[in-house]
């Protein structure tokens, strides 16, 4: 159990790091930075949170979009920089269009784009 919670706290703090490489300060609070954060490390760790919650619920983070977002643009700049972890972002976004179906029945999440101009 503590090495899983090592885990947790390690991929939340390198997420967080990631996201200073990013204009995401300039888009979003920090609470919620720090919330995405959290759910990305949860999700890369395949840690659920006890009880049957969902990550959102504990974080008690309810801007799904902002979420999705900020999750996004830390995998799109991780992959881009370190070019690794392609698989297990993919399951990441798969989960976040899901969520993001259920709580606000939006768009699916855009597939990547190299030609998307970066924020």
């Amino acid at each position: 159990m503590e090495k899983m919670t090592n885990n947790l706290v390690q991929y939340a703090m390198n997420f967080t790091n990631d996201s200073m490489h990013t204009s995401l300060c300039l888009q979003f609070p920090a609470k919620t930075i720090a919330a995405a954060c959290v759910y990305l490390a949860g999700q890369f760790a395949k840690v659920r949170p006890v009880g049957g919650k969902e990550w959102l619920g504990v974080l008690d983070c309810h801007d799904v979009e902002a979420i999705a977002s900020i999750c996004l643009q830390i995998m799109e700049m991780v992959e881009e920089k370190k070019g690794s972890h392609s698989e297990a972002f993919k399951g990441i976004r798969v989960e976040l269009e899901k969520i993001r179906q259920e709580n606000t029945g939006g768009d699916a999440i855009p597939e990547r784009d190299a030609k998307r101009p970066r924020v």
